[in-house]
């Protein structure tokens, strides 16, 4: 993406893996090289209680079309069905058709077409003047 991320690798490190665990992950490696991962945390729904966040799943170009991705997205799936959460979430982008077509086809709804739900967002100096 154009705009890619601005995480420094010190605070993925922290937040990861320090004092207070932000999110969690899976990885995928061949021979110690990181092909792939997925990150999720675990959030809170006022109607249904625990649920899982995934917030990013992504496989090397050319690890793709072998499995990985859906045995992380799955890796995911199995400790949100061990911890009793009712639903695992993300987002996708719209023009990622491959990806929404093949979520769909293993039983995902898209919240957007189906019921209608937006997705909103609060950031940077909007979310720094709005918390004042």
């Amino acid at each position: 993406m154009p705009n890619g991320p601005t995480l420094t690798a010190d605070i993925l490190r922290k937040d990861g893996f320090g004092e207070e665990k932000m999110f969690r992950c899976f990885v995928a490696d061949d021979n110690g090289r990181l092909v792939g991962y997925a990150l999720y945390f675990f959030n809170y729904s006022s109607w249904e209680g625990v649920n899982v966040y995934l917030e990013d799943i992504y496989v090397s170009p050319e690890y793709r079309h072998q499995e990985i991705g859906t045995r992380l997205w799955k890796s995911v799936a199995k400790v949100a069905a061990k911890k009793n959460c009712k639903r695992m979430d993300w987002v996708c982008l719209g023009w990622n058709t491959s990806a929404i077509e093949f979520y769909k086809s293993k039983g995902s709804i898209n919240l957007t077409a189906d019921e209608e739900w937006n997705v909103f967002r609060l950031c940077g100096n909007a979310l720094k003047e709005f918390a004042k």
